[in-house]
């Protein structure tokens, strides 16, 4: 028979939907994929493989130079080699990325730029979310180190991408994602991408002539408002971003506990405090990011915890 507690936990992840693993989605190739939520976004935890879009159209490729094409719906193996898909995906042109046939399957989307900001900014900004975006280890990237914890699950890998006229670079080195965000009118189409390198911990936004190749991310049609919930009642609990150490003021004492968790839902940390008005923990936890939980008699108070 389950818990109490355990049942209490498993509801409690599925509404607040900070992060649930082992969902898929399949493509119109039948390429299936892993997902991760975070925040109340749902993103593919893979990068797209699929040939075709999402009513069954063929997206060509081109061996050749596309830097004179005004309309390179385009999709590339990096170095044309067929074997890196499985682990890379597949890199696409802007204007294949923005089709309205949908390269994204039933019910998923390229996501625009403010939705990858949402994202970065629940991670704690782009001068850290890196870290917890990346895969770690050397297999899929040239070098990483031990900040980088992919503790959010969204396992970025360095797949590299395709250059004008006909150039792929930065294979293990570099990860470009498109955004559904055009850059500018007139000339050639440009759209943003966004970027992480192996060698920081930055998550960087840039530019790029439309008939470039980048990796895609879908991520699922709905809310994606990221925002942490809370619980009735004032509580300040600080510094935050923190180095491990919290500290939490109750504005009249307070019985209870304080729990925290990791992304995959797994407690890391229990606490039982009495009559207490000011708490400080040390989490002893590593950089990442976390769910910090109080429960009183008042309520129970959620917030994203972010450790540096």
């Amino acid at each position: 028979m389950t818990s109490t507690k355990e049942l209490y936990l498993t509801c409690f992840y599925l509404l607040l939907g900070f992060t649930i693993r082992a969902q898929t989605v399949t493509d119109i190739d039948g390429n299936v994929y892993s997902t991760v939520t975070i925040g109340s976004q749902t993103w593919m935890a893979e990068n797209l493989r699929t040939s075709r879009f999402s009513n069954g159209d063929t997206i060509g490729t081109q061996l050749g130079a596309t830097h004179n094409d005004s309309n390179a719906i385009y999709q590339w193996a990096y170095n044309d080699d067929q074997s890196l898909v499985p682990a890379y995906g597949r890199l696409y042109s802007w204007y294949a990325a923005v089709d309205n046939r949908n390269i994204c399957p039933a019910g998923w989307h390229v996501p625009g730029i403010e939705e990858w900001d949402a994202l970065i900014t629940f991670l704690g900004g782009d001068s850290t979310a890196g870290n917890l975006l990346k895969e770690s280890g050397t297999v899929h990237w040239k070098s990483t180190d031990s900040s980088v914890t992919n503790s959010s699950g969204f396992n970025t890998r360095g797949n590299g991408f395709r250059a004008n006229p006909q150039m792929y670079s930065g294979l293990r080195e570099i990860a470009f994602f498109w955004t559904s965000t055009p850059f500018g009118t007139g000339g050639f189409a440009r759209g943003y991408h966004i970027r992480l390198s192996h060698a920081s911990s930055l998550v960087e936004t840039g530019v790029a002539v439309g008939n470039c190749g980048s990796c895609i991310r879908c991520i699922e049609n709905k809310t994606t408002n990221v925002n942490p919930v809370f619980g009735p009642g004032k509580i300040d609990i600080y510094p935050t971003p923190t180095d491990g150490t919290l500290y939490i003021d109750f504005p009249s004492p307070e019985s209870g506990t304080v729990s925290i968790f990791d992304l995959s839902g797994r407690e890391v940390y229990w606490k039982r405090f009495d009559e207490q008005s000011f708490l400080e923990l040390d989490s002893r936890q590593s950089t990442g990011v976390y769910l910090l939980m109080i429960h009183t008699a008042e309520g129970i108070i959620q917030k994203r915890l972010v450790i540096l």
